[in-house]
């Protein structure tokens, strides 16, 4: 029986493999041969089988055999009381969605136009817009924000150059910085953290432009003028509210088009591995984006 990194390494024909892991504490390698990962404690090791090695089987000495669910692939002594949590429920709907998600790669799914394949890419920009095969406008956000600081950082120098009040300067800011930060909003799906990065850029600005700053003036007390009343002073409002006028107008091209198109999207489940997708149409049933909140 070889022994390799304080684990018994074997693999019989099922593609059983039997570890040793005494420690709880202690960083054990796979024993899967060429998995470069590995695992500390006992629960990490069979987390990492279900999912990195889900067609093998782990059994710890000090554990012995356990079963595996049939739903998610996980371990467990008892399959009826385990498939009644949220990890195993969680579990067998990304399992499923994997399982989707293979099936089309195997059927080497090609889009042609006029007969030519069309080239599979990560990412593509359309009409200005990033759009990326993730699903996801984290990466879009994030290089609106780069785009929109750079330009803020030209405007503000010359504005301030020019001794412009702040009123102006929330003139010039909703006129060129605005229309940068916000290209292609209308399509977002906004996590709570992309948001806040937008507001956070949105009301920073402000307070350069009125000159209030977040200030601390010793070790435990520190100066916030309150946002709504920086936001005032130079005639802006919450970022909530322009993404939202943006939002209502392609809202209501949808409805003058074609409304059964956006109720069958709200009628409709993810299909991605995360249970608790964000969708556009979602967003727009919470109350963050109603315009009535800002008037």
């Amino acid at each position: 029986m070889p022994l390799n990194n304080n684990f018994n390494n074997i693999a019989d024909n099922n593609n059983t493999y039997i570890l040793d892991m005494p420690s709880y504490t202690k960083f054990y390698n796979c024993p899967v041969v060429g998995c470069p990962s590995g695992a500390k404690g006992r629960s990490n090791m069979y987390r990492h089988f279900c999912n990195i090695h889900p067609n093998a089987t782990i059994n710890i000495l000090q554990d012995g055999p356990l079963l595996r669910c049939p739903k998610c692939l996980g371990f467990t002594r008892d399959i009826a009381s385990h498939q009644k949590t949220q990890r195993c429920i969680k579990g067998s709907y990304r399992r499923r969605a994997e399982l989707e998600t293979n099936n089309i790669k195997k059927d080497k799914f090609v889009m042609k136009i006029k007969g030519e394949p069309i080239e599979r890419v990560r990412e593509f920009l359309y009409l200005g817009r990033w759009i990326f095969d993730s699903d996801d406008d984290t990466e879009t956000i994030h290089r609106q924000l780069k785009k929109t600081k750079y330009r803020w950082m030209r405007l503000s120098k010359v504005l301030k150059r020019r001794d412009a009040n702040p009123m102006i300067m929330g003139t010039f800011y909703k006129a060129v910085i605005k229309a940068v930060l916000l290209y292609g909003s209308e399509s977002w799906v906004l996590s709570e953290n992309n948001l806040k990065k937008l507001r956070s850029f949105h009301n920073k600005c402000a307070r350069h432009m009125v000159g209030c700053h977040i200030q601390q003036i010793d070790n435990n007390n520190w100066i916030h003028p309150p946002t709504k009343d920086v936001l005032e002073k130079c005639g802006l409002k919450p970022i909530e509210y322009y993404i939202s006028n943006r939002r209502c107008t392609l809202r209501e091209y949808i409805f003058k088009e074609n409304r059964k198109i956006y109720f069958n999207c709200l009628n409709s489940k993810p299909i991605q591995t995360n249970i608790n997708q964000l969708t556009w149409w979602g967003e727009n049933q919470t109350k963050v984006f109603d315009i009535r909140n800002f008037r």
